[in-house]
């Protein structure tokens, strides 16, 4: 039997920071001991593999925790096929790759796809952060009608009524990947910026690279508000507890946005959202729904021996 590093497997970037390179090595170890998979080939580099990657044909749900997160993700990608529409999807990265977000958003959120109870559990849980009465839909890729005039989409969307109004929440999720670094600029962006109340920054600020990726998504939902397809829309950076770049990102993107009941930006990380799930009266498999993203996404403990070894080795 090999080390618990072999089993592992190849860790492969040099240039990832510490929190990339822990997050890369528990999701191999997911791999190997929870999906218990080989280890697939690197993204670009066929002929390589790498601990986060899943086989070209994986077992049972490969990189989704449940039959509904799937079942969300597989009509989705029909949609995108079918329709065009906003949104870019990787296929490749959606089933392979165990650092992606865009798997994460489905195994967050797709689990609100699995009929009417399960649009009362969202209820429950996006109360807790967003004034709503109910949640009606949950979309993703969502971006109907372009409105901030390009290809921006949300990972997520969130539809709820407030007081027989329609709400959206609209959910940019980050794991591992950055920000976009280009600062991508549209005739639509400033008609949108100079028509609103909401941004307390200049436009080149928002447009700078660190902020451009959350600008654009605040865009949408001015778009959404201009073109009265919702009452409010509220924007959230879903990203993870350690990712402290991604955070301080969003810490600061929430200082140039004026919050009211109509729109508003706030940072929400995975485990406030679990805690969220958590402290409700839920069925058996719903919290062994809430186990198995703490597992998957912030339970680094249970891979640290086999990282300790594996750094030890370096």
């Amino acid at each position: 039997m090999g080390t618990l590093r072999d089993l592992v497997g190849s860790t492969m970037v040099d240039r990832d920071s510490a929190y990339v390179r822990r997050m890369r090595f528990h999701q191999g170890w997911w791999r190997a001991f929870v999906l218990n998979e080989e280890q697939g080939p690197r993204s670009g580099r066929p002929a390589e593999t790498v601990c986060n990657a899943l086989p070209s044909i994986p077992k049972a749900l490969g990189n989704f925790l449940s039959e509904a997160a799937q079942a969300a993700a597989l009509k989705t990608v029909e949609e995108r096929k079918s329709q065009g529409g906003a949104g870019l999807m990787d296929v490749s990265r959606l089933f392979g790759n165990l650092l992606s977000s865009q798997p994460l958003a489905f195994n967050f959120f797709g689990e609100f796809t699995d009929g009417a109870g399960s649009l009362a559990l969202a209820t429950a849980i996006f109360s807790q952060f967003v004034a709503l009465d109910e949640v009606t839909k949950v979309c993703f890729e969502f971006a109907p009608g372009k409105p901030s005039g390009d290809n921006s989409a949300y990972d997520a969307a969130i539809e709820y009524t407030l007081n027989g109004k329609k709400g959206l929440v609209g959910i940019e999720c980050k794991f591992t990947d950055s920000f976009s670094a280009e600062p991508y600029d549209k005739e639509s962006y400033q008609k949108l910026y100079d028509a609103s109340q909401t941004f307390d920054a200049a436009y080149e600020m928002l447009m700078a690279p660190r902020f451009n990726q959350l600008f654009r998504n605040q865009l949408l939902a001015e778009g959404f508000l201009k073109n009265a397809d919702y009452n409010m829309v509220h924007t959230w950076l879903f990203c993870h507890p350690m990712d402290n770049a991604g955070k301080n990102t969003g810490d600061a993107f929430e200082q140039f946005i004026r919050g009211n009941a109509q729109t508003s930006f706030q940072v929400v990380t995975y485990d406030r959202f679990i805690a969220a799930a958590q402290q409700l009266d839920l069925s058996w498999k719903q919290r062994e729904w809430t186990m198995l993203l703490w597992a998957r996404y912030c339970a680094t403990a249970l891979s640290d021996e086999a990282f300790v070894e594996q750094s030890a080795s370096a």
